[in-house]
């Protein structure tokens, strides 16, 4: 009992305290939004959207507009009963609505408008004396966000016309076609683009032609308007294969001349006349010549080197077409100084008998000047009837795989012995009877080696001067080096510059190549003298092994004997 009686006093005091305390309720409030981005004559309705707190269930507002911009059709609503007043006031529109259940979200009203400028203009749309109720008949709290659109003139389109009617291209090349309204406002609602034949041309729909394969082809553009009027255009786009222009390219020492060939390759066309330039670097290159290759021969042509600072032009008319494959130009250039300068072709236009315009595919030549040399290295003192050698080495960066070089000596002053020490990382071949006073090498390699020495080549003066002479072994005939990808290299070379001196130590009799020792190489020079294949030995005293004035067959058995181990004095007793 006594528990049951604290409950009935606690459940009187908690009611006492409901009564006494009273709940705070929020004030209801709610959100008109005008919305529309763009209005035509075929879509001019206005939307006013309604988020509340709680359910309006009517209420009206006037809709602010321009009436000099668009006229008012009419109202209509999914949710709500409403009554428009359009002649409310000027640029106003008076509405009322009102519904059993109400809502508080969604489209409230729906205005209808149609343009009545002649173009396209920008217009506003605002509420004032806004007034909504809810179920309780009370007045909501309401706040009101405006309108700014596009007032959208559709105006049907007369004609269209392309950018042209006929297009020439080369297999690769893209074109971007376009077209052009009458009137030039006109409301395009679909424009189209095809080709009749794929495999030759294509476009894209936004009006990119890309030629494919040679040949021609048609293709139309559709353009469609607002009011569904079709216009359909057609153009023709001829394909042709684009003839490919190439430059060479290379190395070069700084200070040495290289010449380039710009070659031109046709494909299936004959070209009457033509022109083109050819640019380079001016700080790393000087142009000393432009010589007319042999493609044009037979051909008017004109070569101008001083074109442009730094462009050489080309200009050339055949009565009987330029075909095939050839150098249509050799450039001839200076190095000035260390660095990489691009040789490339511009600005090329060819034509055919029809003058039809060709342009062509241009790859780009480049040439590295750098420290590229060839050298010489001689010992300090060069002594009458002593052999010495001179080794021969070169330095290039992009690596050497191979070349021929042509080294010249006064025949009169020296003797070509032989080589030694061929380098390990090439295979090389060496022709003393190349000329009288040259001697051709000739070496390659399967990997490029940047710097070495190539091989010694050895020599013995003639005659032993009382006061010496001066003489030279150098290059001859351009010296060329090349890369593993073929690419000539045109390094820096000069000639060795030296003086033989008088030699006091007598020499070995038999020792006809004066190199110190008597061996089986004097013995293969008398043979050769013997025979003929020589002209003359260095002195005719040093092979005159028997004294008896002469170097004859009696020489030689005495040479081939002392080769043999034999003593000398038991040698001259069997003679």
């Amino acid at each position: 009992m006594k528990r049951i009686k604290f409950l009935s006093l606690l459940l009187t005091f908690v009611m006492l305290l409901t009564v006494q305390i009273p709940v705070c309720a929020v004030s209801p409030s709610a959100t008109l939004t005008a919305e529309q981005d763009e209005i035509t004559e075929q879509d001019g309705v206005l939307e006013i959207r309604l988020d509340a707190t709680e359910a309006i269930l009517g209420g009206s507002f006037n809709l602010v507009y321009y009436s000099s911009v668009l006229e008012f059709s009419f109202t209509s609503s999914d949710s709500y009963n409403c009554q428009t007043n359009s002649s409310y006031a000027t640029n106003r529109i008076r509405v009322s609505f009102a519904s059993t259940q109400g809502m508080t979200t969604g489209v409230l009203l729906r205005f209808y408008f149609r343009p009545l400028v002649s173009d396209s203009c920008t217009t506003a749309f605002s509420f004032e004396e806004v007034s909504l109720y809810n179920a309780a008949g009370k007045s909501v709290e309401t706040t009101t966000v405006g309108a700014v659109c596009d007032v959208k003139v559709l105006k049907p389109l007369t004609d269209v016309q392309l950018s042209t009617q006929a297009l020439t291209m080369g297999v690769g090349e893209e074109v971007q076609m376009s077209y052009h309204l009458t009137p030039t406002d006109a409301t395009v609602e679909e424009v189209s683009w095809s080709s009749h034949n794929t495999s030759v041309a294509t476009v894209d729909q936004n009006g990119v032609v890309k030629a494919v394969r040679a040949g021609s082809v048609y293709m139309e553009c559709t353009v469609r308007d607002c009011y569904f009027n079709y216009f359909t255009k057609g153009f023709t786009v001829t394909v042709y294969q684009k003839p490919n222009i190439t430059v060479a390219g290379g190395y070069v020492a700084p200070g040495e001349q290289i010449t380039l060939a710009v070659r031109l390759d046709t494909v299936g066309s004959v070209y009457t006349s033509g022109s083109l330039n050819m640019t380079y670097d001016p700080t790393l290159l000087s142009v000393q010549s432009a010589v007319i290759g042999g493609m044009l021969k037979g051909c008017m042509t004109t070569v101008n080197p001083a074109y442009r600072e730094d462009t050489v032009r080309l200009n050339f008319l055949g009565q009987h077409g330029v075909s095939g494959s050839g150098e249509i130009c050799l450039l001839t250039f200076t190095a000035l100084k260390e660095g990489v300068a691009q040789i490339s072709v511009e600005e090329v236009l060819f034509y055919t008998d029809t003058q039809m315009e060709h342009s062509a595919n241009v790859g780009k030549g480049e040439v590295s000047v750098g420290a590229y040399s060839l050298d010489l290295t001689l010992p300090t003192e060069i002594e009458a009837w002593r052999e010495f050698t001179a080794q021969v080495s070169f330095s290039a960066a992009p690596g050497v795989a191979g070349g021929s070089i042509v080294v010249s000596y006064d025949a009169e002053q020296l003797r070509f012995l032989g080589y030694e020490n061929p380098s390990e990382g090439f295979s090389v071949t060496v022709n003393e009877s190349y000329a009288v006073g040259k001697i051709k090498i000739s070496f390659a390699g399967t990997q490029g080696v940047c710097e070495g020495t190539l091989l010694g080549l050895c020599f013995v003066s003639k005659e032993n001067p009382t006061e010496g002479f001066s003489t030279e072994i150098g290059f001859d005939e351009a010296p060329m080096l090349y890369t593993q990808s073929g690419v000539k290299i045109l390094p820096a070379s000069s000639d060795a510059v030296f003086t033989v001196a008088y030699n006091e130590q007598p020499h070995e009799v038999g020792d006809s190549d004066y190199n110190g020792a008597v061996d089986t190489r004097d013995a293969t020079l008398l043979l050769q003298y013997l025979s003929g294949a020589s002209d003359s030995i260095l002195v005719d005293s040093f092979a005159d092994l028997n004294g008896d004035g002469t170097a004859d067959e009696a020489d030689m058995e005495y040479l081939m004997k002392l080769l043999a181990g034999w003593d000398p004095s038991q040698i001259s007793q069997a003679s």
